[in-house]
């Protein structure tokens, strides 16, 4: 889970193109009533990120009874998604604007999700800050969670730096004389709220399951390897070695302490011994 800089635009610029393109005067003028409002709504929306208090935002809100939520979605389906509105320009921004995607961390951004999701907050379905780059996997996993309570709110990639403290960890287990990764967030040194909020991102994007198979997958392509090293001599010395390189490679990187690589190969040299039966069997 990554911090990501804030897109250095906001609703004033992007609203007017989403309500310009209406066949119908009228409802434009109607769509239009609602901007001060709206902009009212993203004002207190990034105060309530910076308090983390995002759960005390309402539900399905339009600020006219003319105006149904479904109208406010259809901004981000039929404008902010359509190629041919010059607004399409800055989803393309926000979908770009990191490569990998902030919630796994791992896999390449391809979409672009709504932190409070768009069925159920209507009235952010076009505001920047609310919009988050990010792979398809986390963007179906996270679909409409529910944030209406403090430990079950998202850490938002906007504001939370969740690298300034370690909550991923890992253990090698020997299961069926294979090798098997077990990934989960440990409570030390962290509060409870702060452990609570991030074992349930955790679970609800899947990513035990992911990181496990991916640590599985990783060591099976480079076991055969492994085995012949340690069968020369000094050859146990040698992939230990390899291990601290690897995890001191990764440890270089910025916002390391709790990327799947530097913990992936943490947990072997922590469970070296585990490692070596494993590829004796």
């Amino acid at each position: 889970m990554m911090k990501l800089k804030k897109p250095d635009f906001s609703l004033k610029d992007v609203y007017p193109s989403c309500i310009s393109h209406y066949k119908d005067p009228n409802k434009e003028k109607l769509m239009k009533s609602i901007a001060p409002k709206l902009l009212e709504d993203e004002k207190r929306y990034l105060e309530r990120m910076k308090n983390q208090e995002l759960y005390l935002e309402p539900k399905n809100q339009t600020h006219n009874d003319k105006i149904t939520p479904q109208d406010l979605i259809d901004l981000y389906k039929q404008k902010l998604l359509k190629k041919k509105y010059d607004v399409r320009e800055y989803y393309d921004i926000i979908r770009l604007s990191s490569k990998v995607c902030p919630f796994c961390g791992k896999r390449q951004t391809s979409t672009v999700d709504h932190f409070l999701a768009k069925a159920v907050y209507t009235n952010f379905t076009v505001t920047p800050i609310n919009l988050i780059p990010c792979c398809k996997d986390c963007n179906t996993n996270k679909n409409a969670a529910d944030f209406t309570e403090k430990e079950k709110v998202f850490f938002h990639p906007y504001e939370e730096d969740t690298d300034s403290f370690k909550w991923l960890v890992a253990k090698v287990l020997l299961k069926s004389k294979e090798l098997v990764f077990d990934f989960s967030v440990t409570n030390q040194d962290i509060d409870e709220i702060t452990y609570q909020r991030m074992d349930n991102q955790f679970n609800l994007l899947k990513l035990k399951n992911f990181y496990s198979e991916e640590a599985n997958i990783k060591f099976n392509r480079t076991k055969e390897f492994y085995k012949l090293l340690v069968s020369h001599k000094n050859g146990i010395e040698a992939l230990k070695s390899h291990f601290l390189t690897e995890q001191i490679k990764y440890s270089m990187n910025e916002n390391y302490i709790n990327s799947f690589e530097y913990v992936y190969y943490k947990a072997l040299i922590e469970y070296f011994d585990i490692v070596l039966t494993a590829l004796k069997i």
